[in-house]
């Protein structure tokens, strides 16, 4: 079978699919993956095959731009929101309007009409036979309905597009009659109408959330939202990498790493926020341990770096992680998801982009983490937060427990067979027996 893979211009959320796409190939079938032309090199570099579709849109610039009260992320109604006073009907219905109707980083936004036609364009000349689209890039389900073949959801976080979704439905039946009525009242349905009216083709349920979603957040973290959900154990990519020399040599001391991720700190110093480098490295200064900050050297001009910290520009979390005792980071999904799979405790100070928070408060209940919110990180406070981590035998005993429990998750190959699965019943109902090929 033919699979198309499509994802927004972002190297993390490609880095999750990578393994899927490695599967599908090694089970005979083909795959290319689509996205914005700056994806392009990663996807390349991955040895996948590459379809350039829409136009550029950089987003970190995008962002920058513009006004922080219009993006989505500025707005006064936040997707992270957990606080059921704040939870109303109303407050839902406005989160899902911010994020269908077009400010950066919106669905709208990433699904914009270039990338569609262009995406449309390609699958009518290669002819899919199912697309898996990442959770934000909604051109994948309105081009599988336009050209009749399922499609199927890629997860990069917590669902927090189908928890915000699941409030506004149990609290439509309580709205006026005009309101119930209404069948573009949601938001999410109004966007892929809007977007699917192009090309004459109607709307239907299963797009806004896929024929089922492949998740590889681990099944305790997840909402209590009804939905087909199909676990993925997280097979890890970094990128294109090589293993620098030095850490193939002996660790002396304990070792930890300490990450805060690039694209969300170029957003942040815009706005005048983020995590503050020195009081990181400052917390570090003077204990026994050995650091490998991954922090871009333009970040530490005029910060003071201590002796023990080795600052690298990139070194692959893959193989840096199984050295280490502990990391601290900005709580970023494929940072999180690497700590997770080599079973390492977390410092986390969260960002506030997705899930961070969210997720971070739910590994400090396992035991498997320390959580430091920005606004009351100093250094002393994270110092004891790391001490506690490297201290305290109780955290890499809880770190080891979620490591277990996501390696049993399905595998890649599983996933492969649940969507020969689902193609096979799809063309059984619309040409009668077809062999997958």
């Amino acid at each position: 079978m033919r699979v198309l893979l499509t994802t927004l211009a972002a190297n993390t959320h490609l880095y999750l699919m990578v393994p899927l796409a490695h599967a599908l190939r090694a089970a005979g079938h083909e795959v290319v993956v689509a996205s914005g032309p700056e994806l392009v090199p990663d996807i390349t570099g991955a040895g996948l095959p590459a379809a350039a579709v829409g136009k550029q849109l950089d987003m970190v610039e995008d962002a920058r731009q513009a006004e922080y009260g219009d993006t989505v992320h500025g707005s006064e109604y936040d997707i992270t929101e957990i606080r059921p006073e704040r939870l109303t009907w109303d407050y839902a219905r406005n989160v899902l309007r911010v994020w269908c109707q077009g400010p950066v980083a919106a669905y709208d936004y990433l699904a914009n009409d270039p990338m569609v036609d262009d995406l449309l364009r390609f699958s009518r000349w290669w002819k899919p036979d199912v697309i898996v689209w990442d959770a934000t890039t909604y051109a994948g389900p309105i081009v599988a309905q336009i050209i009749g073949v399922p499609q199927v959801r890629f997860l990069f976080g917590l669902d927090q597009t189908a928890r915000i979704h699941r409030i506004f439905t149990e609290g439509l039946p309580q709205q006026p009659a005009a309101v119930r009525e209404d069948p573009l009242a949601d938001p999410l349905v109004e966007m892929l109408t809007r977007k699917l009216a192009r090309h004459n083709t109607p709307f239907a349920r299963e797009l806004m959330f896929g024929e089922f979603s492949i998740d590889p957040t681990p099944e305790w973290m997840r909402f209590p939202v009804e939905h087909d959900y199909r676990s993925i154990s997280p097979v890890l990519y970094n990128g294109p990498s090589v293993i620098p020399q030095w850490l193939t040599e002996p660790v002396e001391r304990r070792r930890i790493c300490i990450t805060l991720g690039l694209s969300l700190r170029e957003i942040d110093d815009h706005w005048g926020e983020g995590i503050n480098v020195s009081t990181v490295l400052e917390a570090v200064d003077g204990l026994d341990i050995e650091v490998v900050a991954t922090i871009p050297g333009d970040v530490l001009e005029g910060v003071a770096v201590p002796e023990n910290v080795r600052a690298v520009d990139f070194v692959p979390m893959d193989a840096l992680l199984p050295s280490c005792s502990a990391i601290v980071h900005h709580g970023g999904g494929g940072t999180r998801l690497n700590a997770l799979m080599h079973g390492v405790p977390q410092l986390v100070i969260p960002g506030w982009s997705w899930d961070e928070a969210i997720q971070a408060s739910k590994y400090a209940e396992r035991g498997a983490a320390v959580v430091v919110p920005q606004e009351e990180l100093t250094a002393q406070r994270l110092r004891d937060g790391l001490l506690r981590l490297l201290d305290e035998p109780s955290f890499a005993a809880a770190a080891a427990d979620l490591q277990k429990i996501a390696r049993s998750a399905t595998s890649p190959a599983d996933t492969v067979a649940a969507l020969e699965a689902l193609v096979a019943g799809h063309r059984g109902q619309t040409a009668g027996v077809a062999p997958l090929g």
